[in-house]
């Protein structure tokens, strides 16, 4: 996906810059080169150089499979990495399937743009949209923010996990 992105961008000259840092990446092998030659492809970082990347990052890409072997993944797991976007206070651009739980929640909260088509260039054009867009940019920031207050703070999160199990303590107590 992220091979046929960059691709779809230099075909239209399009002003972006690309930055992809991870590991086991599954692209061609020719696109490997190029993209570490170009400085696109970083590979695996250290934790920190990775984070000063992050601020300073435009925007943040959360592609998801589209492959019909990646379906049931999709439909069924929350990627972690969107979670770990917020904390950059950057838009956030989920690309996958409508079912994938990452583009639920970015249209139940819309805190993400989203782009439910496996085409790179319709993708390059909600980025470029996103890009030209400086109101989008801020509402897509004040609605992530608020998705992470209202659904994934942790306090909340743990508060509510000590809750059911008391819950399920003082049930079992009381059917003894």
């Amino acid at each position: 996906m992220l091979e046929r992105l960059v691709k779809a961008a230099e075909l239209q000259n399009a002003p972006v810059e690309f930055r992809f840092y991870g590991s086991n990446a599954r692209w061609s092998k020719e696109f490997d080169v190029d993209a570490r030659s170009a400085g696109i492809f970083r590979g695996q970082v250290p934790f920190e150089d990775l984070r000063i990347a992050m601020r300073e990052a435009d925007a943040l890409i959360l592609p998801m499979g589209f492959e019909e072997r990646a379906a049931l993944v999709e439909r069924t797991s929350f990627k972690t990495k969107f979670l770990d976007y917020l904390v950059y206070q950057k838009p956030i651009l989920v690309w996958g399937p409508e079912y994938c739980s990452a583009v639920r929640v970015a249209r139940e909260f819309d805190s993400a743009e989203v782009c439910n088509d496996p085409d790179a260039g319709k993708f390059l054009r909600t980025i470029l949209c996103v890009a030209n867009n400086a109101e989008r940019q801020t509402a897509l920031v004040a609605n992530a923010r608020r998705m992470y207050q209202d659904r994934f703070d942790p306090d909340k999160i743990h508060a509510g996990l000590v809750r059911a199990i008391r819950r399920t303590v003082d049930t079992y107590q009381h059917t003894k």
